[in-house]
């Protein structure tokens, strides 16, 4: 598709934004608005490299429309690599997570749901387009309840490369869940979700989000629909502490990667440190898969 270049898209919005100054002094809904605004500048970093995946070769943009959140981070050369979509994908979520978990803090607790979505999309000024862009828009409202979470392309994307990277998205930002959506007709998706406190944080952390959690969903009771998505989030919140207790932390198996996965400047890297012979062993071992046209 000419003209058209890899990239991670993620949108976000606020659960029950609508009619929200009826029930909150407006300046301090705007007030909330702009503490967000301000969160995702700082997390794109100055120069746009980012703040917790710092690298020349990732633009990061965060923008804010009303109460949407779109981060995007796409790889600022031309030499890039469905692989390097891994490392940016760690980036994205970290941003939207990192959103999600300083709204529950503000003067009014805020609760998002969204999805990140990988593939080909360009990005001139405020306009967004391409295939990635589209599977996104069409996915970020589906789930009932405050779920952030992988569409199907970056799902497919995750569990290709995973395991070539130390640092994952699984489980340190986000968990294996079936994320319940907002239609009679469905069952959920199986993906991997945000899982706000992670399986790392001491358990009195938890405790604490989870009451932010329960006062952003507001006074109770609570009408059919809200009390279903908070059902939704408590029985999440749930598994994810199962999840914390079982899981063993040691450091994560690693494959090597083909060469069709590594950047040019990697097998410059490859062939400096390790000669002919490393190269001939990354060729031997070469395969191409292509899961974006």
């Amino acid at each position: 598709m000419t003209g058209l270049r890899l990239g991670v898209i993620a949108f976000l919005d606020i659960l029950g934004f609508k009619g929200i100054w009826t029930r909150e002094q407006p300046r301090v809904v705007l007030e909330a608005m702009r503490r967000i605004k301000r969160r995702g500048r700082q997390l794109q970093g100055r120069d746009r490299s980012g703040s917790i995946v710092v690298a020349d070769g990732f633009d990061h943009r965060v923008k804010c429309v009303s109460d949407t959140v779109i981060v995007v981070v796409a790889p600022r050369g031309r030499g890039c690599t469905e692989r390097m979509m891994y490392r940016a994908m760690y980036s994205a979520a970290w941003i939207a997570g990192s959103i999600m978990n300083d709204a529950l803090s503000g003067p009014v607790p805020l609760l998002f749901r969204g999805c990140l979505g990988v593939g080909l999309m360009k990005m001139a000024g405020d306009f967004l387009i391409g295939p990635a862009v589209d599977e996104t828009a069409s996915q970020f409202e589906r789930a009932d309840g405050p779920f952030f979470w992988l569409t199907p392309s970056a799902l497919a994307l995750s569990n290709e490369y995973a395991d070539t990277f130390t640092e994952r998205i699984e489980p340190a930002l986000m968990t294996r869940y079936q994320v319940p959506l907002n239609s009679k007709h469905s069952e959920g998706v199986d993906t991997l979700v945000h899982s706000y406190f992670g399986v790392r944080c001491p358990p009195e952390y938890w405790s604490e989000l989870e009451a932010q959690i329960a006062a952003a969903f507001g006074p109770r009771p609570l009408c059919e629909a809200v009390d279903r998505k908070y059902s939704n989030t408590v029985s999440f919140l749930r598994h994810i502490k199962m999840v914390a207790r079982d899981t063993e932390y040691r450091e994560p198996d690693l494959r090597m990667p083909y060469w069709d996965d590594l950047t040019s400047d990697q097998r410059l890297g490859v062939a400096y440190d390790g000669g002919v012979s490393v190269v001939k062993e990354f060729l031997r071992r070469t395969r191409t898969v292509k899961l974006f046209g």
